[in-house]
């Protein structure tokens, strides 16, 4: 309670003095009990703590935003931890237009892209094959997408997830917006597992950690395997 907030509190104001990057998480996400804290990322500790944020003590932005990344793929899930039966009906149009607007600025911000392109998966089964598989494309997805536009970014879909992510598609964008936690960590996780991370968007500084989380299995340096990064 009290504690977990100084402690994020003070570790923010370190952090933003000094403008350096922190890696990899408060804590971890094991390391607070989350029966008694109802943490389901880091992402919703960031979340949590912006939402108490009276005095800009974090950030000017409203929704921290979760992106994983690597040198062939960059994703960013609209939802995360939450089961896939809640996943449509939690998705409203403002969760669409500010995450868009998050993913855009970071392209630009952070990755150094002038006009990024941003592509937008469906949420069914082949985006929904025009109804016959569920109507959340046709009914809110798609015609949210041809009303909503963003300077200088280019934003496409919705697209089947099932053709999004191999070489060739991978050519044609800058990132992939997600429906939900596993259409986004399964293929950015198979192309590049060990040199994957974590980027949280939306935060006026530099936020990072491993796509994997922060192992504290493999803590002690007699247990790490050695990997190369890049």
């Amino acid at each position: 309670g009290v504690t977990v907030s100084l402690i994020v509190i003070l570790t923010v104001r370190m952090i933003k003095s000094t403008a350096m990057p922190i890696s990899p998480t408060f804590g971890g996400k094991w390391r607070i009990d989350r029966r008694k804290h109802s943490i389901k990322s880091d992402q919703h500790v960031l979340k949590h703590f912006i939402a108490l944020n009276e005095q800009n003590i974090i950030t000017k932005l409203a929704r921290p935003v979760m992106m994983l990344a690597n040198a062939e793929l960059r994703v960013i899930p609209l939802t995360v931890h939450i089961p896939l039966s809640e996943v449509e009906s939690s998705i409203e149009d403002a969760d669409l237009s500010e995450t868009l607007l998050i993913i855009g600025d970071g392209l630009k911000r952070y990755f150094g892209l002038a006009r990024p392109h941003i592509a937008v998966a469906g949420l069914n089964p082949h985006a929904g094959e025009a109804g016959y598989l569920g109507r959340f494309e046709v009914d809110k997805l798609a015609p949210f997408l041809a009303d909503f536009t963003l300077e200088d970014v280019q934003i496409s879909g919705p697209y089947s997830a099932d053709s999004l992510f191999h070489k060739e598609a991978r050519d044609t964008y800058d990132a992939v917006l997600c429906m939900y936690h596993d259409q986004a960590l399964i293929p950015v996780k198979t192309v590049d597992f060990f040199n994957s991370v974590n980027v949280t968007l939306g935060l006026d500084f530099i936020r990072t950690s491993p796509d994997h989380g922060t192992a504290f299995d493999r803590a002690a340096p007699s247990l790490q395997t050695a990997y190369p990064h890049q």
